[in-house]
Order: C-alpha cells, then structure tokens, then sequence
C-alpha cells in the first residue's frame, strides 16, 4: 500500500510537531516518523541536567518536611521518644542541607 503526504516529518519533538501542526492547518497531509517514542529527545530523554537538578530539590524538600514532622511528633512525645525524635530531625536537616 502506498500513501502520498505533502510532507513527511522526521522525528516528533516540539519542532516537528510545531511543523507538523502548521502544514496541517493549512490542508496539507502530514506523517510524521520517528524511530524513538512519541516525544522527542527533551521530553523523553534530554534536558538531563534540569530533570536531575529538579528531582534533587525535591528531595531535599522532602528531607525538610520529614524533619520537621520528626519535630512535630517529638513536640507531642516524651522522654527519649522525644529525644531520638529531635536527634533524627537535626541529623535530617544536617544531611539536606550538604545536599544543597
């Protein structure tokens, strides 16, 4: 079976699908190819550094919020509950904050 297109676009990143999207709305028939996932290399497979320095972050954030929980229930517990609770809480925060 063969199929005639306007325009084959290769690959379907942001740019392809920009192009892709435009030839459409002007009437012409579009197919698009691409040997990878759906996505393009940014969404699915690039912009490493940011996804990596994001995902860091929030770990951190959830390093600080577990701390201050520990905080939280030590305010609530009693004797060496409560000590081992802020002793936890303090080592938390002291290991986030090398992270950052």
């Amino acid at each position: 079976m063969t199929e005639t297109f306007d325009l084959v676009v290769i690959g379907s990143g942001a740019a392809a699908q920009s192009v892709a999207s435009r030839c459409r709305t002007t009437g012409w028939t579009v197919a698009m190819v691409d040997k990878r996932p759906f996505g393009g290399t940014c969404a699915l497979r690039g912009c490493d550094p940011k996804k990596v320095l994001v995902g860091a972050a929030a770990a951190i954030d959830q390093l600080n919020a577990l701390a201050t929980q520990f905080e939280k229930d030590a305010g609530a517990a009693s004797g060496r509950d409560a000590s081992h609770l802020k002793s936890l809480a303090e080592t938390i925060k002291a290991r986030a904050a090398r992270l950052r």
